[in-house]
């Protein structure tokens, strides 16, 4: 068998032919691409072996597509997010990630409950998925008023009974911790998640107009944290004040799932928001992650012009806080109505990180974070031959971003 080439600037029907040349052969050569190497776009060829970057020479048999002086980037990674971490979710919204080029992801409150039939519907696409083991919150925390309310329309209303302790862990003491740990069922990913919100303000605890949207208690994260690390996992927390933020970073939490100040409370303004240089600085030197999340303000309703403009300008202190100190940021959406390229046009508007920070971001960073000791993210010699081919270059044109004409996933599948 001799080689083939082929263009990937192709329409639908030359595109099934590559595939079908593709899948038979173990090896293929990637030719006239310019390839992202995490500063530049260098114009070079590729080889891909056994689904993986190589400097081997493929022999005759290898498949040959040239790219046609197109861009070349690995595929977009989404640190927090909720809409792939149930079976229903899996299989309503797997499709768009694939065709946004989002092949790596992390869901944020997983249930062991629903795990199995979520991994399986996920093994029929490309998607490589951290479902979130367990989501711990206390009795009055968030997200139990959301998951009071029924699943669907003409769905019944479930009662506390029905999720406290089954698809959230409730935890409202230190004694928790030990007793109800047997409820933690860890998978291979091994990420379980905590809830603070404004856990600085003792009287929002009992009081109705805040039952469901509270979290733990300082005591219980700050002995929580290190039991479930012994045991082998890793600990987000979701965040929303400062004092969270900075509780979060005393426990010694490995993620941090929001930038503070996306959402300001009734009675708090800049000041309940506004990162620590201290705590930031703590952060860095711990290697905790931070995950931005920023563009969730535009959920909020009944925000006015003034009010966003604060919101962002608070947003981008805090970022600049974290760029500053080192800390690693990773980008995340919790977007259900969006994806996380709408997270990136957000970040880019706050003007903090430059257009390459934001590519490595969203490509390198974010999926190494979620899968540490992959070879991911880079496309060079011994890195899994995964990535999108874009027609412009995305550091000049964004837009370019949102429509790749190609996708090669895990195996180098095209």
């Amino acid at each position: 068998m001799t080689s083939k080439m082929l263009t990937a600037r192709i329409g639908v029907v030359c595109l099934a032919l590559l595939m079908a040349a593709a899948s038979a052969s173990a090896a293929t050569r990637y030719d006239n691409g310019l390839w992202w190497n995490g500063s530049e776009f260098v114009a070079e060829s590729r080889h891909v072996i056994d689904g993986f970057f190589t400097d081997d020479q493929p022999d005759d048999t290898a498949v040959i597509i040239d790219l046609d002086g197109q861009y070349v980037i690995p595929p977009y990674a989404e640190a927090h997010n909720h809409n792939l971490q149930n079976p229903w979710l899996a299989g309503r919204f797997s499709e768009a990630y694939v065709e946004a080029g989002i092949f790596y992801a992390m869901m944020m409150c997983g249930s062991s409950q629903t795990r199995d039939a979520t991994i399986d519907a996920l093994a029929a696409t490309p998607l490589e998925v951290v479902l979130v083991d367990a989501c711990i919150t206390s009795s009055d925390g968030h997200p139990v008023r959301m998951a009071l309310q029924p699943s669907h329309e003409g769905a019944p209303t479930p009662e506390p009974e029905d999720i406290y302790d089954r698809s959230l862990i409730i935890m409202d003491s230190v004694a928790d911790i030990e007793d109800k740990w047997p409820l933690i069922t860890p998978s291979d990913a091994g990420v379980v998640k905590i809830i603070l919100v404004h856990s600085e303000d003792d009287s929002r605890r009992g009081d109705e107009e805040f039952f469901g949207v509270n979290g733990l208690e300082h005591e219980v994260a700050l002995k929580l944290v290190p039991f479930l690390q012994d045991k082998g996992l890793r600990v987000a927390a979701h965040a929303e004040s400062a004092a969270d933020f900075a509780v979060a970073v005393e426990a010694g939490v490995d993620f941090i799932a929001h930038v503070p100040g996306y959402h300001w409370w009734d009675g708090h303004d800049e000041h309940s928001y506004r990162l620590d240089e201290k705590v930031v600085a703590r952060a860095a030197d711990q290697g905790t992650y931070v995950i931005t999340t920023t563009s969730v303000v535009d959920l909020f309703s009944g925000q006015d012009a003034e009010k966003r403009q604060r919101v962002q300008e608070l947003q981008a202190e805090n970022l600049a806080s974290l760029r500053a100190a080192g800390v690693p940021v990773l980008m995340g959406s919790d977007r259900f109505d969006a994806n996380i390229l709408v997270e990136y046009d957000y970040l880019a508007e706050l003007g903090v990180f430059d257009e390459q920070e934001l590519l490595n971001m969203l490509t390198r960073d974010t999926a190494r974070a979620i899968f540490p000791g992959r070879r991911i993210g880079e496309l060079s010699a011994g890195h899994e031959a995964s990535f999108l081919v874009l027609s412009d270059n995305p550091l000049q044109v964004r837009s370019a971003l949102k429509t790749p004409v190609l996708r090669v996933v895990k195996g180098g599948r095209l």
